[in-house]
């Protein structure tokens, strides 16, 4: 199989020495071969006949481009015949240079801009990397946006330090760092409406991926004097930076940050950022979007875990715990890479002091007698519908909580071991705690007692806190705690009520 598909790494072709320059030589065919006489007399039909040979097809871009040259053929028709080969993607990439080069060699400006076009969506490496040879060697400084998005592409192989969109951008932008050069497109919108907003996007979720812990981008969030005015996103991602100290990770994060941002939310936003603001940098650590709400419950409800450190959240929640009883995940333990233990001492050492504050609230909220009822109510929900899993949102109510049911849409109903959030439970949950959900397919179902890879990948998508609610029995349920990054603790058992 040859390896020229966008999923290979960069080992597809040679990289060294360089073959490409911006000086057109068409030495396409070895001397002495006999060309088609077709080739001759009509080279732009024969530029499309499959039945010649890979030399005549080569030859006749040559002679093309001296037809465009000598007034043959029209600069228009030569252009549009190489155009139509350049982009594409089943043709030789041999064919495919050939008319670049006679591209650049006619009009650079008209084909630096195809270019632009293609990048975003090429799938060959050799021709990505002549592409971002060319925007550097050219100084194409506009070809940025189509860079970071064919570079937002995530693949296996090559690492993103060695993508060639990635040279490329360092060489045209070599004053600052490629973080800055991202964000910068990120935040300058683009006049195309479609694929503008594509680039954004696609800039975000690069970023996003490059650095590593949110640091730079919250930097270059508060750092930035432009104005917003009128960008509603840069808007809402600013508010975010300044005045909670966050910096949403994916596009359901950004999502989660811009309905939280919302009128009906004001008066939620105002507080949690007054709290925020009183935390040192210890506390800050590792703060993310998913420690906004716990703050908040926790400067209502237990203030004084605002004034404790981290240490002495997770000696509180060690002593929470102790007394309670647990139950492993068995089924597919083993492909957890070690960390199959859903117990504190387990993952203690990765726990921020937000997620302790998180970790405390979840605790109590499964020990709250009218959550045991909320939550054997909806398991007999969820037994009696073998179409989806059931969950939710996990709300507090006074000094206490209430588990708010989300049922899937039915057309988001995949299957009875799935659960998939609605856009109501996202929209409506926007202030709420954790997502929960159930996995009672049988009455009992221990061996399921824990988050599977699909519920760890939906808490990082979405970084949440989340809370998985497994039958032990028909009187008994285990509750799991899990979030971003894959920590997963075990908060004990929760009985019927009588």
């Amino acid at each position: 199989m040859a390896r020229s598909g966008y999923s290979w790494g960069m080992n597809g072709f040679n990289h060294a020495p360089r073959f490409w320059t911006l000086t057109i030589a068409m030495t396409v065919f070895v001397g002495g071969c006999e060309t088609h006489s077709s080739v001759s007399n009509d080279p732009v039909t024969a530029l499309s006949d499959q039945e010649l040979t890979k030399n005549d097809r080569r030859r006749a871009i040559e002679i093309i481009v001296t037809q465009m040259d000598d007034g043959t053929i029209s600069v228009d028709e030569g252009r549009e015949a190489l155009k139509k080969y350049a982009w594409r993607r089943s043709e030789p990439n041999v064919i495919r240079i050939d008319a670049i080069t006679a591209l650049l060699e006619s009009d650079p400006a008209d084909t630096s801009r195809m270019l632009a076009l293609m990048l975003p969506t090429e799938t060959d490496w050799e021709v990505i990397e002549i592409i971002s040879d060319l925007a550097a060697e050219g100084s194409w400084t506009e070809m940025a946006p189509a860079l970071v998005r064919s570079w937002s592409r995530p693949v296996v192989e090559p690492t993103d330090a060695n993508r060639p969109e990635r040279a490329a951008l360092d060489a045209l932008f070599p004053d600052e760092t490629v973080e800055a050069t991202v964000y910068r497109v990120f935040s300058t919108p683009q006049e195309d409406r479609f694929f503008g907003d594509r680039a954004r996007m696609d800039a975000w979720a690069l970023l996003q991926r490059i650095d590593t812990d949110g640091s730079q981008s919250r930097a270059l969030l508060v750092s930035d004097t432009s104005s917003a005015d009128g960008d509603a996103l840069l808007e809402d991602l600013l508010a975010g930076a300044n005045d909670l100290m966050i910096v949403p990770r994916t596009s359901e994060q950004l999502d989660w940050l811009r309905t939280m941002r919302k009128a009906e939310n004001a008066e939620f936003w105002t507080a949690a950022a007054a709290a925020i603001n009183t935390l040192n940098d210890q506390q800050l650590e590792g703060f993310a979007i998913r420690h906004v709400v716990g703050v908040y419950w926790a400067t209502v409800n237990e203030p004084s875990w605002i004034h404790a450190s981290r240490e002495e959240l997770l000696s509180r929640l060690d002593a929470e715990l102790e007394s309670r009883k647990h139950h492993q995940r068995t089924d597919g333990y083993v492909d957890f890479n070690g960390d199959q233990r859903e117990t504190l001492s387990a993952w203690r050492d990765r726990l921020s002091w937000g997620d302790a504050v998180l970790l405390l609230i979840a605790a109590r909220a499964v020990e709250d007698p009218n959550m045991a009822i909320d939550f054997f109510e909806q398991t007999a929900r969820d037994q009696g519908d073998t179409t989806t899993e059931y969950g939710g949102v996990i709300d507090s109510v006074g000094n206490g909580f209430v588990a708010i049911l989300y049922p899937p849409r039915p057309t988001q109903r995949i299957n009875d071991t799935r659960f998939v959030a609605s856009p109501e439970m996202l929209e409506a949950g926007a202030i709420s705690l954790f997502h929960y959900h159930f996995h009672v397919q049988k009455s009992r179902n221990s061996q399921y007692a824990g988050p599977g890879h699909g519920d760890l990948e939906y808490a990082d998508r979405f970084g949440r806190s989340c809370i998985v609610l497994t039958t032990i029995s028909n009187n008994t349920l285990n509750a799991d705690y899990y979030q971003p990054g894959g920590a997963r603790i075990d908060l004990g058992e929760i009985s019927r009520p009588r």
